[in-house]
Formats: structure tokens, C-alpha cells, sequence
């Protein structure tokens, strides 16, 4: 691993995806990686029963934020939750969709942890990484909001050695940005998402999906990432 004092490689990514609008309608991939791919797709980091929960009924709003040491118990896809609440399973399906039906986050769900990827998805995705690319190089960004002194940094070395920054002090989760030296994929990690975003081949893209433990679900270069981009479902709060 070599941690990279030039900024330079990371210049593409910031040249090319859009900027986000003035007036807001949302946040979208093309406003966080560069539209420049043929297919693209989210990575739900996985929900847990929390096991302290009475029902299945009560949301956090009723049960109160400050309910002691959560223990996630069974997975959850959240596929299987828009199947229980009635709802279809769109592009910009996420939890808040949930809260969004039920008028509150139900308090016996445990989302994925914003911007960190657990470690046996990461292990799956260097897997499918190594099977469609072989072993590359990769570069690694960290923004500001994942560093300890508030820094941007850049790193580059094997796919392999992602894992490495779950253990580093100067930087905080799975790094914002991942891609290797040709450019034929990016992924992108968010301290605001609880999921990755990730773009590249029609074939690439099809190895994440057909995975059997990452939940991948197809979108597009529009697809929006925000908490009201479902539109399926009304305000309920």
C-alpha cells in the first residue's frame, strides 16, 4: 500500500461527475461518479432484526432513541421488506421508503452502517473484483468527513489491501472512492448512504448482482440516492 501525496489521479472523477443542481431535486450517481458507464448498481449494507425490539409495529419515534446496547439478530433483505409493506421494488428503494409507509423507521429494524461496507460483503466484492479483473492495482480515496485530521488522502495498492484501512487511525470506514488504474469501474461510499454505488461493464455488474450474499440492486446514472428519491410512496411522518 502507498499512500500518495498528488492528488492528480483523482482528478478525472471530480472533472466528471455532474455537479449537483442549484435549485434541488435531488442527488443522483451522476452527481457522485462520472456518467460515464454502461451499468450501475447499489450494494444495500445489510439490515438486522434488532432483537430488543417488542414488535414489529412500534417505530423508533415511539419507542425512544436512547433504548441501550442494539443486538442485531437474523439478516433482512430489503427485498423481503417491500415485499411485507406492499411496495415495489424501484431503483431508489431504501429504508426510508419503509418509514415512509409506515410513518416511522420501525423500531425492529437495524440499518447498514452509513458509509462502511461489513467486512464479509467487502470480501465478496474483492472476490468479484479479482474474478472479472484479475489482480490490479487500485487507488483509494478518502474525503474530508472519512479522515481523523479532516484531510482528503489518496492511496494506492492491491484490491486486497482495502481491508487494511478498517485498522488505520488517519482514516475512518471503507474509502469514499474505489477504482482501478484503467477506470472500468468506481465505487463510491458516503458517510450519508447505507449502501454503495457502484458503475462500470454490463458484465461487471452482473458478477455483483449474481453474488448470493451482496444485495445488488440495478440502477442508472440517474438514479437518486437522497431519502425522499422514492417517490412510490407519500409523506406519511
Amino acid at each position: 500500500m502507498e499512500k500518495l501525496a498528488d492528488m492528480k489521479e483523482f482528478s478525472w472523477i471530480e472533472g466528471q461527475k455532474i455537479p449537483l443542481p442549484e435549485v434541488w431535486n435531488g442527488c443522483r450517481f451522476n452527481n457522485l461518479i462520472p456518467p460515464v458507464f454502461e451499468a450501475y448498481c447499489k450494494i444495500i449494507h445489510p439490515i438486522h432484526r434488532e432483537l430488543n425490539a417488542p414488535n414489529d409495529t412500534i417505530t423508533w419515534m415511539e419507542a425512544g432513541f436512547d433504548d441501550g446496547y442494539l443486538q442485531p439478530g437474523e439478516r433482512i433483505r430489503l427485498r423481503e421488506l417491500a415485499v411485507k409493506y406492499g411496495l415495489k421494488e424501484t431503483k431508489e428503494l431504501g429504508l426510508p421508503s419503509i418509514a415512509k409507509e409506515l410513518g416511522g423507521q420501525p423500531r425492529y429494524l437495524m440499518g447498514g452502517d452509513p458509509g462502511l461496507l461489513d467486512y464479509k460483503s467487502l470480501n465478496r466484492v474483492i472476490n468479484v473484483i479479482k474474478l472479472h479483473s484479475g489482480e490490479i492495482d487500485c487507488y483509494f480515496y478518502y474525503h474530508v468527513l472519512k479522515t481523523s485530521d479532516y484531510y482528503s488522502k489518496l492511496y494506492r495498492g492491491r484490491i486486497e489491501e482495502v481491508k487494511q484501512f478498517l485498522m488505520m487511525d488517519e482514516v475512518k470506514f471503507t474509502p469514499s472512492y474505489i477504482w482501478p488504474e484503467d477506470r472500468s469501474w468506481c465505487f463510491y461510499s458516503d458517510v450519508d448512504l447505507d449502501f454503495t454505488i457502484i458503475g462500470g461493464s454490463r458484465a461487471f455488474v452482473d458478477k455483483l448482482k449474481a453474488d448470493d450474499w451482496l444485495e445488488c440492486m440495478e440502477t442508472d446514472e440517474d438514479t437518486r440516492v437522497d431519502d425522499d428519491g422514492d417517490q412510490q410512496v407519500k409523506e406519511n411522518l
